[in-house]
């Protein structure tokens, strides 16, 4: 086979999984874009979330205890966030249901709540990951990031022939079109391989991360043996830790690392559970944990993101790699300009396809009229 019809199957395989995979993959690709802005656009819709910036917050003790006298039910857990303009968020169960309350944290006053998994973004972001379906759903995107790793590399080896690296303005707008769509894909060839090859581990794990492993080691991350769990004294009725000694106790085993989340014990066996993030993590509510027990304050265990292997820091970094919240903002807008570029790459793929398919279908008949003339 000669290099040209090797180039010709490339670019048949390329349209036709290009045709088939162009809903699924630009609307994976608008929701994307949005997702590397999701918590500005939550809090843009939603101004109970922000508050006035002060100096130093109330005891989470105190932030805990007015929830639970205004809703008159228990405080599941706190969300601590760490800018000064922004809300605390309290989870509360209302009936079957799970509420937010957002909370200044400098004053303890409720600023708002509302019900969990109800907001304009989860559903963008349940859109993204199973296209509201669960896991069907999942199984869906997943075979999306497989056609657009294939439309990836195949576009690369179409776009090595001519290696068009600008758009030729002047030209007809067909032509435009055409440059469009090799210039808009080769400029963001690297982001789009980094979160396509991340989405393909999220979504099919038992298949890629052995192959990931034969690079990094073991990616699974260390847990201890048995769950942990609270000791209740012998002495009924004796008081449990509060949230800020707890904390203070958790924040001693991570010195640099800022809490971020904390679960609140309710059964006698619970434990405290918080996370901390470090200032080099890329999610945002980080990846280490301190367990405690909730009446002696024992360390019952600590998951370090600094001192784990390379296997699992791999993997604490699959997520902030596919989302774009490895490097903070900069690496957050290329993302999104990546993602957007596979719309664009879409959108004039098909007009591609159709100037070439509505072509043909004029050509035909005129050819045919043409040879019973000269007949």
């Amino acid at each position: 086979m000669d290099s040209m019809s090797v180039r010709t199957a490339f670019l048949k395989l390329h349209l036709w999984v290009g045709l088939a995979a162009a809903l699924l993959v630009t609307a994976l690709a608008i929701t994307g874009t949005m997702l590397v802005f999701e918590n500005e656009i939550d809090r843009a819709l939603n101004p109970m979330m922000k508050v006035a910036p002060q100096a130093g917050n109330r005891p989470i003790a105190e932030i805990v205890d007015r929830v639970r006298q205004q809703f008159k039910r228990p405080v599941l857990n706190v969300g601590m966030n760490p800018h000064p303009d922004l809300a605390w968020q309290l989870m509360v169960p209302v009936g079957k249901q799970i509420t937010l309350v957002y909370v200044d944290p400098h004053t303890a006053q409720v600023t708002g709540s509302r019900p969990f998994r109800t907001s304009f973004m989860f559903y963008v972001h349940q859109f993204h990951t199973n296209l509201l379906l669960g896991k069907k759903g999942e199984l869906w995107v997943g075979y999306g990031n497989a056609c657009l790793m294939f439309l990836l590399i195949t576009g690369v080896i179409l776009w090595w022939k001519r290696k068009m690296l600008t758009v030729e303005t002047s030209a007809s707008w067909r032509r435009i079109n055409f440059d469009l769509h090799h210039v808009s894909g080769i400029y963001s060839l690297v982001f789009l391989f980094v979160i396509v090859g991340t989405g393909l581990l999220m979504s099919f794990p038992n298949q890629m991360y052995p192959m990931v492993e034969l690079f990094t080691g073991d990616t699974a991350k260390e847990e201890p043996e048995e769950k942990p769990e609270s000791t209740p004294p012998a002495q009924r009725g004796a008081p449990s830790l509060t949230p800020d000694q707890a904390l203070a106790i958790a924040q001693a085993q991570l010195p640099g690392a800022s809490p971020t989340f904390m679960t609140v014990p309710l059964a006698p066996k619970q434990t405290y559970n918080i996370s901390f993030k470090y200032p080099e993590d890329g999610t945002p509510g980080g990846r280490s944990h301190v367990e405690l027990d909730r009446y002696s304050g024992a360390v019952l265990w600590v998951d370090n993101t600094r001192k784990v292997a390379t296997g699992p820091r791999f993997a604490n970094n699959v997520r902030p790699l596919h989302t774009g919240d490895i490097y903070g903002w900069p690496s957050r807008i290329f993302y999104a300009l990546a993602s957007f570029s596979v719309v664009i790459q879409a959108i004039t793929g098909v007009i591609i396809w159709a100037l070439r398919f509505f072509k043909k279908k004029v050509r035909t008949p005129q050819s045919a009229d043409a040879v019973q003339t000269v007949a």
